[in-house]
């Protein structure tokens, strides 16, 4: 996640940066499906895409 951020932060394209979290965190969810400790992790990736969204 850190290189694909760092290419929109070079490139002037931070709005891409909360999308980038949001699907990381919907993917945690998904595994959450099979694996309900990683449920919190994906609350914990919404969340900093909704802080990094407003910042």
């Amino acid at each position: 996640m850190s290189k694909l951020a760092a290419i929109y932060i070079s490139d002037d394209n931070l709005t891409q940066i909360p999308a980038l979290k949001i699907a990381i965190a919907e993917n945690y969810q998904s595994l959450a499906r099979e694996n309900p400790n990683l449920l919190q992790e994906a609350f914990n990736k919404y969340q900093g895409a909704y802080v990094t969204a407003w910042q």
